[in-house]
């Protein structure tokens, strides 16, 4: 997820763009909706059954590259969820040609317990070899050149050739008959995540390994485009490379006090940010070296998930706000706040939050309070009227609503027990209190 945001630039011009990533391994696909150039989240699931806990949306089908060929009564019915890679079995399109003259089909139980009906070459040395959907992609020509999943089609071909034979079918017609197995499959969920996070006309971005092999035709299946990225086999080692930043300060202080540590620690925390961490992700270690006198604080936070989020990308200015406020919100105004942007919205009730960069941080429903000029108690009244004023009742249940506070480079989330002492040395900040 991070990977494909980080290298990919969705959104662009266009003032929303949804997107599935479908990223295919070995073994697995995961698939994950992007709405709007952010990554979508959903509640967690645990055995069926639904948790407070939201994430972000992936779903996970054991249909991928190395799946293998499944045959019953001398047919073909599946594939997967097995692989060659579980099976420790070489994919027959990544051998040579002539290594398949005089190879034979036979049934074969991947580990032991399985059903012996996974379709596999016996080659004349007597090793065997996996008919993968890599390959069924391979012998009908779908993996383009340059994919990281191409191979011989020679060798592909003559693999099914085989298989074919066994199956009492030509050999391509096998292989068209394993894919479109593989594509169903992977249709029917990228089907599914699209409509349950209600996306509009999303493009598939392939990646993994088998990108090649599967992203396209299954694109093709649902008459979306789809684009495979530069280096997507190693996209996801590419998105966790970028998606962390660390900020080290030390100062040398033979007795530091306590304003000393936090005033290192505001340091740091502001120069992570200012790298574009995502402040509520930042966490700060700080330690001290009596020997040598030193006085050290470590910050470590992530990028915001979100299209075009890398280090050291330009901070929006005012009117670049503004656009982005009012493609959100139609006429809503924005005003600063530490290094945030926040607004209300009257006709909807919405109150929304901007980082620096111009990606949003909160988008809800609720209200917006404004510490400026006013005295603790009277600013206390205010909360606790606009927090009950959001407050629902369901029976003997209340639900009350999130408050966060707004100041500096931090956004943070407030307890109804540490509100008010959270802000009591805050001149300049702005709470919102509402839910998402």
């Amino acid at each position: 997820m991070a990977g494909a945001l980080r290298t990919q630039g969705l959104g662009g011009t266009r003032s929303v763009c949804d997107g599935v990533i479908v990223e295919v391994g070995g073994t697995s696909t995961n698939v994950a909706a992007i709405r709007g150039g952010r990554p979508a989240l959903s509640h967690v699931r645990v055995a069926g059954r639904a948790t407070a806990v939201r994430a972000l949306d992936v779903q996970v089908i054991g249909v991928a590259g190395g799946s293998m060929l499944r045959t019953r009564r001398g047919r073909i019915y599946g594939v997967g969820p097995r692989s060659a890679h579980i099976a420790g079995l070489r994919y027959g399109c990544f051998l040579r040609p002539e290594d398949l003259a005089g190879a034979t089909a036979e049934a074969f139980a991947p580990r032991p317990g399985d059903p012996a009906d996974h379709l596999v070459l016996r080659l004349r040395d007597g090793t065997r070899a996996a008919l993968t959907a890599t390959c069924a992609a391979n012998a009908l020509g779908v993996v383009g050149p340059g994919d990281y999943a191409g191979a011989s089609r020679e060798a592909a071909s003559a693999a099914f050739e085989v298989a074919g034979t066994a199956l009492r079918l030509p050999g391509a017609e096998a292989a068209r008959r394993m894919l479109e197995c593989c594509v169903e499959a992977l249709a029917d969920l990228v089907t599914d995540v699209v409509a349950g996070q209600k996306l509009t006309h999303p493009v598939v971005i392939a990646v993994g390994g088998g990108a090649g092999a599967l992203g396209r035709p299954v694109a093709e299946a649902l008459g979306l485009d789809c684009t495979i990225p530069a280096g997507a086999e190693i996209i996801s080692a590419i998105g966790d490379a970028l998606s962390l930043v660390r900020a080290e300060r030390e100062r040398t202080l033979a007795r530091p006090t306590t304003a000393d540590s936090d005033d290192l620690i505001a340091q740091v925390h502001a120069e992570a940010t200012a790298a574009g961490a995502a402040p509520d992700s930042v966490q700060v270690e700080l330690s001290h070296d009596a020997e040598r006198g030193a006085l050290r604080a470590v910050a470590v936070g992530a990028l915001t998930l979100a299209s075009g989020a890398v280090p050291g990308r330009p901070e929006r200015d005012t009117e670049q706000i503004a656009e982005i406020a009012r493609r959100t919100l139609h006429g809503i105004a924005m005003r600063p706040v530490g290094r945030y942007w926040v607004g209300s919205h009257a006709s909807s009730g919405r109150v929304l939050l901007l980082d620096r960069f111009g990606d949003t941080v909160l988008n809800v429903r609720g209200d917006l309070v404004w510490t400026n000029g006013v005295g603790p108690d009277e600013l206390a009244g205010e909360l606790r009227s606009v927090r009950d004023r959001h407050t629902r009742h369901a029976g003997p249940v209340t639900f009350a609503p999130t408050t966060w506070l707004v100041a500096g480079t931090t956004v943070r989330q407030l307890t109804e027990d540490d509100a008010a002492s959270a802000m009591r040395d805050t001149r300049s900040a702005a709470v919102v209190v509402g839910r998402e």
